[in-house]
């Protein structure tokens, strides 16, 4: 029994990440200069006068960028993100029509995602196996995460979906995997996390989880990406799926 094997055995539940981890990016560059485009085009319609790059520059700090709070019900950090741009830009819009632009924008970077097809086999093997599984995302536009994992067919193979810009309040007190550990009642020892972003993982890990990282860029990583060490890595979801069926 390999190590991977081995580890699906000892622990209950598995926590994913969502993008990059099942669903995959046909070309994440790309995918980042047409939301960049559309992004543009929308501002201008609403009055901007910037030419593309110097919007683009104007762009560099909008993930950092902390968005307010109050712009009342509904509201997403994508949103008030993409409010805050057009308040730095000159431009007046609504925090109504900053959310339509968040849900136009969010459904455009979704064209260039595919959902891996080994994610609905893999779940399915591993609710065979009575495993407990819950899906942990930080993207910042719930509505979208809701709407793609309902068309997709990933809600019922869930018992708990946490994304971490709906639950600000509770993530004031505690980190997102408490969250999901709580909800499911499993205990941080017995529960792995799969995902591909370093500062996930290092999370995973300071929470107690086992963490288990995907690369499937062949590009090293820096160890310094890693300050417990490297985590157990694998190329692709196959990997976890040829470990689950050994089990069955």
């Amino acid at each position: 029994m390999n190590s991977l094997t081995l580890l699906l055995r000892i622990h209950r539940g598995i926590f994913f990440d969502l993008y990059g981890t099942l669903y995959l990016y046909q070309d994440e560059e790309a995918a980042r200069l047409a939301l960049e485009r559309a992004m543009y085009e929308r501002f201008v319609a609403n009055g901007l006068q910037l030419p593309f790059e110097a919007f683009r520059s104007a762009l560099s700090r909008f993930v950092s960028d902390e968005a307010p709070l109050a712009l009342g019900s509904g509201a997403t950090r994508f949103s008030r993100r993409i409010h805050r741009l057009a308040r730095r830009l000159g431009l007046v819009l609504s925090p109504g029509q900053a959310l339509e632009m968040a849900d136009e924008l969010a459904a455009i970077w979704q064209e260039w995602l595919s959902l891996d097809p080994i994610t609905l086999p893999l779940l399915d093997r591993l609710r065979a196996l009575d495993k407990r599984l819950a899906l942990t995302t930080g993207f910042d536009h719930p509505p979208h995460v809701r709407r793609v994992l309902a068309e997709d067919g990933l809600n019922e193979r869930f018992e708990a979906v946490l994304i971490a810009d709906a639950l600000d309040a509770e993530r004031a007190r505690r980190t997102l995997f408490e969250l999901a550990l709580e909800r499911l009642g499993l205990r941080a020892s017995e529960t792995m996390y799969v995902g591909t972003a370093p500062t996930a993982i290092n999370a995973a890990r300071l929470t107690g989880l086992t963490p288990l990282q995907i690369v499937r860029d062949p590009k090293p990583i820096a160890d310094r990406a890693f300050p417990e060490g490297t985590p157990l890595q694998i190329g692709s979801l196959e990997a976890l799926l040829e470990a689950a069926e050994v089990l069955l």
